[in-house]
């Protein structure tokens, strides 16, 4: 009788200690993640931070996200201008941010209260047949049309008791944060991509107007060699030095017409203005090979 009440009774405890192991792993399935720690990032500074930071600039620094206005360049600032106003990515980028503000807007407003307002009016006709129409015709102030109003209002509000709103609504905000930043980046590579187009056009410009001034020089100075061995104060040899220096400033000028022609389809591909720079002021160069002469037109 004895070894019965013992066994009944561990029997009820096992009973109990497995009901509670199984409502502890069911409360803990409902859990929602650990709470999120933002790692921190140690950075260390740039090897030439004391002296940037030493230095006094002379001209107070543009903002960061108009960078390019800080070389006071009006072309410039029209070029990358325009390219952000048509870049398609750069759009796209802009959408997909106003989409992910409205889902972290959207998850945020589940965890609020929400309200319903009903309010509807009914309006009848009553019938002197009917047995209700029989009973009231008889009655003072009888009225056929009878109007019927209601008004009802429902609120209701889901309580967040594992945290699953609050981690989506933290979810959906740090991807609207992710998409803001997609999207500058995206203006960031544009910008950057169309003031790199525009650089270099400008520097092929500046070279070819480089070469224009010393091929000008050299054969300024074969000639003047020319007519010092006319004189018979100057040698072959010096009169060949001279030559040689006039060929090799020619000889640079095909190779950076080839470098602006190959840059300008990039600087139209980035805003048909950085394609236009040289519109209405060519600086090909085309040298005559009896006089050596460069015309160039000024490319400013």
């Amino acid at each position: 009788m004895l070894s019965y009440k013992g066994s009944s009774a561990a029997q009820k405890f096992t009973l109990r200690m497995g009901f509670a192991l199984a409502l502890g792993a069911s409360l803990t399935g409902c859990a929602v993640g650990p709470k999120y720690r933002r790692p921190t990032a140690n950075l260390q500074p740039f090897h030439n931070a004391p002296s940037i930071e030493t230095r006094t600039a002379a001209l107070s620094a543009p903002p960061l996200d108009q960078w390019w206005t800080g070389f006071h360049d009006p072309e410039l600032t029209r070029i990358v201008k325009r390219a952000l106003d048509e870049n398609l990515d750069l759009a796209v980028a802009m959408t997909r941010v106003d989409q992910a503000r409205a889902a972290a807007r959207g998850a945020g407003a589940q965890r609020m209260p929400s309200g319903n307002l009903n309010a509807s009016t009914t309006t009848l006709y009553q019938s002197t047949e009917s047995m209700t129409g029989r009973l009231a015709a008889h009655m003072p102030g009888y009225g056929r049309y009878q109007n019927y109003y209601d008004l009802g209002f429902i609120a209701s509000w889901e309580t967040d008791l594992f945290g699953g709103l609050k981690k989506g609504a933290q979810a959906a905000t740090a991807e609207a944060q992710a998409a803001e930043a997609l999207h500058t980046g995206t203006r960031i590579t544009v910008a950057a991509e169309a003031a790199d187009a525009y650089m270099q056009i400008r520097g092929a410009q500046a070279r070819l107007n480089f070469a224009k001034d010393q091929i000008s020089t050299d054969n300024h100075l074969v000639e003047l060699v020319q007519q010092r061995k006319d004189a018979g104060v100057a040698s072959d040899r010096e009169l060949a030095q001279a030559q040689a220096l006039l060929s090799q400033a020619k000889a640079t000028v095909p190779l950076v017409t080839v470098t602006l022609e190959a840059v300008e389809p990039a600087g139209r591909s980035h805003g048909r203005a950085a394609g236009n720079v040289r519109s209405g002021a060519d600086v090909r160069g085309r040298h005559s090979r009896c006089t050596g002469n460069l015309r160039l037109r000024d490319a400013h």
